[in-house]
């Protein structure tokens, strides 16, 4: 149940960094940059049983992305489009705050467990 699409880019502003989750033939390309400092990319590649715990749990989550009712743009922004056989999540939003939003973005970090990132390539942003 490898998805057809993944893509979860996060950006911090204030330059504190940006951090890609993307979908490539070798598995998923882990990118960090911070204060313009890139560091070298990682690749994870999910067994089958991740990917379709991942997608489980996403439907679960039964998520609706909206805009966030007041526009502050000192957070961070999140670009997001992942498209499995029969789900599809899009969006793009500056300070998302939607929904079962921070469980998504758990999810999502959970896939980046590696050496490099004992506890995920988002855990460091926080």
């Amino acid at each position: 149940m490898i998805p057809k699409k993944f893509l979860y880019e996060e950006t911090i502003y204030m330059g504190r960094g940006t951090y890609i989750v993307k979908l490539e033939n070798e598995g998923l390309k882990i990118q960090s940059e911070t204060s313009y400092i890139p560091k070298p990319d990682v690749v994870v590649k999910p067994t089958t049983r991740e990917w379709e715990d991942f997608f489980n749990s996403v439907v679960n989550l039964n998520l609706k992305p909206e805009e966030p009712k007041h526009l502050i743009c000192d957070g961070r922004e999140v670009k997001c489009h992942i498209i499995f056989k029969n789900k599809r999540i899009k969006f793009y939003i500056i300070n998302p705050d939607f929904e079962n939003f921070e469980e998504f973005r758990t999810l999502v970090n959970s896939l980046t467990i590696c050496n490099e990132y004992p506890n995920g390539l988002l855990e460091q942003v926080e």
